[in-house]
């Protein structure tokens, strides 16, 4: 009857994991982050001119750091993915436009930031989600 009982208590703490890590998006924004962190170091080397090198290299280590940092026993690091989200966006998103504005806009540039800026508007997404989870104590 004591095995019994302890496999209950297994199963039940298994099942909690279970819906516990159900909250947590914290993988899916890690592979979002590696994703457009590799983006952005395969084009650079294209666009350089069009995109200050520095901020690209800075960009790469943050978000680098973002997705190396990301951890489920830390809301903080979520609150940083959101943070780091939220400015690449605008960032992205911006340096779309603003090329598309031009006179004579390098169309594959602007394809690639708006992907890029997509790909973060869905890490933005799942952070906040997760960060939410947090506050609800769902994780």
């Amino acid at each position: 009857m004591d095995m019994r009982a302890d496999q209950e208590i297994l199963f039940d703490s298994i099942r909690g994991e279970v819906k516990k890590k159900r909250f947590y998006y914290g993988d899916t924004i890690r592979q979002l982050f590696i994703a457009t962190a590799i983006v952005m170091l395969l084009t650079l080397p294209f666009f350089s001119h069009i995109l200050p090198a520095q901020l690209t290299i800075a960009g790469i280590f943050i978000v680098g750091l973002g997705a190396g940092l990301t951890n489920p026993s830390r809301w903080w690091t979520i609150a940083f993915d959101a943070a780091i989200a939220t400015c690449s966006l605008g960032v992205f998103e911006y340096y779309a436009v603003a090329e598309y504005q031009t006179a004579n806009p390098s169309l594959l540039f602007v394809i690639i930031n708006q992907g890029t800026a997509l790909l973060f508007f869905l890490a933005l997404y799942f952070s906040v989600k997760t960060l939410r989870n947090y506050y609800l104590q769902r994780i």
